[in-house]
């Protein structure tokens, strides 16, 4: 279908009539959106409130979730819940679980071999509170 120069302008002159008038900024988001990291279990939630108590106070430097993760071998990858620098600049790794496959202990076994330069804490989630497990 051809059409002439003035049947074309018409044409353009019709969609934009159409067109709703386009939005130039974005609107801010709202005050309550949340902040931070998602953590995926409650008890990481929970033990994350634990070391932000503990960054404040100053018995640690700062602490990130899921911050690196770990190659163990070829297709092989593991991601441990916290990274805690402390005070002294070492870096502790810290796994917190409410139970564990054996997959995953495996997995975290291999780690902590693998890596000695850090430290490594497994926290087992209990009722009402953590119980630590140096792993090194």
């Amino acid at each position: 279908m051809r059409l002439t120069e003035a049947e074309y302008e018409a044409l353009m002159a019709r969609r934009s009539a159409d067109r709703a008038p386009v939005a130039t900024s974005v609107p801010a988001a709202p005050e309550s959106a949340p902040t931070g990291p998602k953590f995926k279990s409650k008890a990481e939630a929970r033990y994350a409130q634990i070391l932000e108590s503990q960054q404040r106070a100053g018995q640690i430097r700062s602490w990130r979730y899921e911050a690196m993760t770990l190659v163990l071998a070829e297709g092989v990858r593991y991601t441990p819940d916290f990274l805690v620098v402390e005070n002294t600049s070492r870096m502790t790794l810290i796994e917190v679980k409410g139970f564990m496959r054996e997959a995953a202990r495996v997995r975290l076994r291999v780690a902590v071999e693998m890596y000695p330069a850090f430290g490594w804490f497994l926290i087992w989630a209990k009722q009402g509170g953590f119980e630590p497990e140096r792993l090194a």
